[in-house]
């Protein structure tokens, strides 16, 4: 935090990208000095960077928050020149981080399905990897889990979906070589 006013006390902007969602349950954990003390140097921040647009309210009690957060989802880097081709009309999905309703995945998997049923020609693969946090979402991690098996079970006939736990080291990477 003194970093940061530092900065801006002597005219430089400052932009942070936040990697996770859970600035929102660390803020109302503070007491109230503390509340004061990080909302007066979150306003400060030129802009946020968040990883969905899920995450954006976490920052509602700063000033300006809709127009200074701003989300940029993480992205997979493609070499220059290559184009990624699906293997004969499969396509191989990854959702591999903690499984917090604000990063995404439930719309992740939403979305899933919508190609399904706009792109019946494909066979998909949802490979879904993380550990649960029900945060203010769900009541417990088994609510949170039987909510992810209901959304998992609902999808098309022509998608085929696992839902992995939290992997580690060689998991990791086979998912990670093996999505499209």
């Amino acid at each position: 935090l003194a970093l940061i006013r530092w900065a801006v006390v002597v005219g430089r902007p400052v932009v942070v990208q936040m990697h996770g969602g859970k600035f929102g349950g660390f803020y109302a954990g503070l007491s109230r000095a503390e509340r004061f003390l990080v909302r007066a140097t979150v306003d400060r921040l030129a802009g946020i960077i968040v990883l969905t647009t899920g995450l954006k309210a976490d920052f509602s009690m700063t000033r300006d928050w809709e127009r200074r957060t701003i989300p940029i989802g993480n992205t997979c880097d493609v070499p220059p020149g290559t184009v990624r081709r699906a293997r004969s009309g499969e396509l191989r999905l990854l959702f591999l981080s903690s499984l917090l309703v604000s990063k995404g995945y439930r719309e992740s998997i939403l979305a899933v399905g919508d190609l399904a049923r706009r792109r019946p020609q494909f066979r998909l693969r949802l490979d879904v990897a993380g550990g649960f946090l029900p945060d203010r979402d769900f009541r417990d991690e088994d609510a949170q889990q039987d909510d992810l098996r209901e959304m998992l079970g609902s999808l098309p006939g022509t998608v085929a979906a696992t839902y992995h736990g939290v992997v580690g080291c060689a998991a990791k990477e086979s998912l990670l070589s093996n999505a499209d």
